[in-house]
C-alpha cells in the first residue's frame, strides 16, 4: 500500500459518517451515493480542494466540512484521488 492510500485510508475513518468507502465510493471510485471525486475539477487546484474539504464550501449539497485535517492528510488525499483518476484512464478496457 502506497503512502497516499494508507493517508487516504487513514482520512476516511475519521469521520465515521462519511468515509471515502462510503461516500464517494471504495477507491474513490462512486458507487452512487455521492458524485465521483475522480471526476471533479476541484481536485485538480489545491486552493479549490481545501476549500470544499477543509472550508465546507459543499456542505449545502452533503459534503460535510473537515476542519481538523492537516495540511499533509490534505496534500495525500488530494494526490490519491488524482491517481484513481490518472489510473481509470489509463487502464485498458
Amino acid at each position: 500500500m502506497s503512502r497516499y492510500q494508507t493517508l487516504a485510508r487513514g482520512f476516511a475513518r475519521c469521520s465515521p459518517s462519511h468515509s471515502a468507502d462510503f461516500g464517494h465510493g471504495r477507491g474513490a471510485i462512486a458507487a452512487g451515493m455521492a458524485p465521483d471525486p475522480r471526476a471533479s475539477f476541484v481536485v485538480a487546484s489545491a486552493d479549490q480542494f481545501a476549500r470544499v474539504v477543509r472550508g465546507g464550501t459543499r456542505a449545502a449539497r452533503g459534503m460535510p466540512m473537515y476542519e481538523a485535517i492537516t495540511d499533509e492528510q490534505l496534500t495525500a488525499l488530494q494526490h490519491y484521488i488524482r491517481r484513481q483518476a490518472e489510473t481509470a484512464l489509463t487502464r485498458k478496457p
